[in-house]
């Protein structure tokens, strides 16, 4: 589906009670503002979906986030609205300061310890949702934020997902990938790293069956110092 014009928002403009400071971004849904409550001061994230994106899409996305509460690293939803100027519907969500994964390497890669310490940190999310019984599909570098006080956030994912072994096991694939993205697949790597965190769809399909696994695995990995024996160039 193509992506319709901007909405060619202005600073300082009201969405509800939402004073616009700062445009973020835009996805083939929505685009993303960063705002503030003109109440209590608080700045937020406005996430306004495109015209065609009727109530029931965000009331799904809402449910999801809602059932996704009290997972660490998964973005506090605060309320849905619809605005009546343009017509269209939006989301009021957590505002996260930092910069995507995508944004991070664009330049140079991560350090391998940085990476691994980020896939760590991405299957303890995935556990997390796994556990309430949701897979959160469309993980990539462009909608994981590692903030500026170092903690990893998923700032979006698919709505409708069905929880099956197949899709836990793609979104255990999508993190592997996503490490090896993030050191640019510089190598060689390891032996004991690449057990932990294969290469190849199959491969990680074999090794785990769930987000659990991966993470003790990782956690075991770095709590026996098993990093301190890798080659020095592999700790950029």
């Amino acid at each position: 589906m193509d992506m319709i014009a901007s909405f060619n928002l202005k600073r300082g403009e009201m969405i509800g009670n939402y004073k616009l400071k700062e445009f973020l971004g835009r996805s083939c849904e929505s685009e993303v503002y960063r705002v503030q409550d003109k109440y209590s001061g608080s700045e937020r994230v406005i996430k306004l979906f495109f015209l065609f994106y009727d109530c029931s899409h965000v009331a799904r996305f809402s449910a999801k986030l809602e059932r996704l509460k009290g997972v660490r690293g998964i973005l506090n939803y605060y309320h849905a609205g619809y605005w009546e100027k343009h017509k269209c519907h939006y989301l009021v969500l957590e505002l996260v300061i930092g910069k995507d994964l995508a944004i991070l390497t664009r330049r140079s890669p991560f350090p391998v310890f940085k990476a691994l310490k980020v896939a760590h940190e991405l299957f303890r999310i995935l556990a997390s949702c796994h556990e309430k019984g949701e897979c959160l599909g469309d993980l990539s570098m462009d909608n994981i934020i590692l903030s500026e006080d170092g903690k990893v956030k998923v700032i979006d994912f698919e709505v409708e997902v069905p929880f099956t072994k197949r899709k836990i096991k793609e979104d255990i694939v999508s993190v592997c990938e996503i490490f090896y993205c993030l050191n640019w697949n510089l190598g060689p790597y390891p032996r004991d790293l690449l057990k932990v965190i294969p290469k190849g769809r199959h491969t990680i399909e074999k090794r785990y069956g769930n987000a659990n696994q991966a993470f003790n695995a990782i956690e075991e990995l770095i709590g026996l110092g098993r990093i301190n024996s890798w080659p020095n160039k592999m700790a950029r």
